[in-house]
């Protein structure tokens, strides 16, 4: 509640004036008219803004800004610069209509917000088109995304094992901005592992709640870390990463490809269930096919193979119709080989007796 009219007004107006913003132009110095950006030695900005006709006689016709450096896309920032200095050299040489019509010159627009702190300064300009560094001829990495860690397998042209690795990926317990930067950390990881290698990123194509679904029978350990598991967040974050680094992110059908990877290359690589997904992923992007081998035993942990049999082949089937017969067969033999891990893993009620009396005479 107000005493008065007057301070009530008073707070209307600093509310009102705790933000503004200066629009950007391609033709102009810089990009934006009334807020020109100069880059120093060290790589930081400074502004200059032109201040109104009304604050001219206190502050002077021009603020000084110096020091600025953007915490994300700074880099951005001085390539939409450098692309104007093109722009205005390029325009001096060949003429304005030359200039309107190249590709040459970014706008770039500055926001100002006063909050707690003080000011401070967003600027917003167009991404520079970066050069695409993967070509799908070397090979892909396959990513498989699990609730806590992600997957990877990298294959070469032919959709040959090369190399695979986990990256820890627990959000369980974090809050949203700690959760948001595991994930940035793991997914850079992946993608410059990508860029260096010169493959393009493959990644399931599928809605969470049938990855959720997947996922519900490991672990107890994993079903608490599905509330938390984002993998809309995961998969916005490797299409942003690898547009930035230059990496293709490709998506695939997913289908069957964690009972192909136990069945055809867990053993015979010595990966996780998870990884040998991974490589079924990558060699889906690439075009190989995926047939039955002839040994018709599958492992399913702890060293136990179970056998399974498969339906007779017609022509007019997808070999997928056959994997999912399989996947029928296996998944009972998961289930019970989980249930008989957990009850392995309870204390056994006379050992447990045992030791408190222990505990007691000690």
């Amino acid at each position: 509640m107000y005493a008065s009219h007057q301070e009530w007004l008073a707070d209307w107006q600093d509310a009102r004036s705790d933000e503004f913003f200066v629009l950007g132009s391609r033709d102009e110095t810089s990009g934006c008219q009334l807020c020109v950006a100069s880059v120093a030695e060290d790589g930081t900005l400074t502004l200059r803004l032109r201040m109104p006709d009304c604050l001219a006689v206190q502050h002077g016709k021009y603020l000084i800004i110096k020091g600025v450096r953007f915490a994300y896309g700074h880099e951005q920032v001085l390539a939409a610069l450098d692309s104007n200095a093109d722009y205005s050299r390029y325009r001096r040489e060949h003429g304005e209509k030359a200039a309107r019509a190249s590709e040459l010159g970014q706008a770039i627009s500055y926001r100002s917000k006063r909050d707690g702190k003080g000011w401070r300064v967003f600027a917003t300009t167009a991404m520079m088109d970066v050069p695409v560094v993967t070509d799908q001829r070397c090979g892909a990495i396959g990513v498989d995304l699990n609730a806590d860690h992600l997957a990877v397998c990298e294959t070469d042209a032919s959709g040959n094992y090369v190399h695979a690795f986990s990256v820890p990926l627990v959000t369980y317990g974090k809050s949203q901005h700690q959760a948001e930067a595991i994930i940035g950390d793991a997914v850079a990881s992946v993608v410059d592992y990508a860029r260096d290698a010169g493959k393009p990123i493959v990644i399931e194509k599928l809605d969470f709640r049938q990855k959720k679904a997947a996922l519900e029978g490991e672990s107890r350990k994993c079903s608490r870390m599905l509330s938390s598991f984002s993998y809309g967040k995961i998969k916005a974050c490797f299409v942003s990463r690898g547009y930035r680094q230059g990496v293709e992110v490709h998506q695939v059908n997913p289908a069957f490809s964690s009972v192909i990877g136990r069945v055809k290359f867990m053993e015979r690589y010595g990966l996780s269930v998870h990884q040998a997904a991974a490589l079924v992923l990558a060699r889906r992007l690439l075009g190989c096919s995926e047939r039955i081998p002839r040994r018709w035993v599958a492992p399913i942990g702890n060293g136990v193979h179970v056998a399974f049999t498969v339906p007779a082949r017609k022509r007019v089937k997808h070999v997928w119709t056959y994997w999912g017969a399989i996947s029928g067969q296996l998944r009972p033999a998961l289930a019970a080989q989980h249930r008989l891990g957990k009850q392995r893993r309870l204390p056994n009620p006379v050992q447990a007796a045992l030791r408190a009396v222990v505990r007691g005479v000690a």
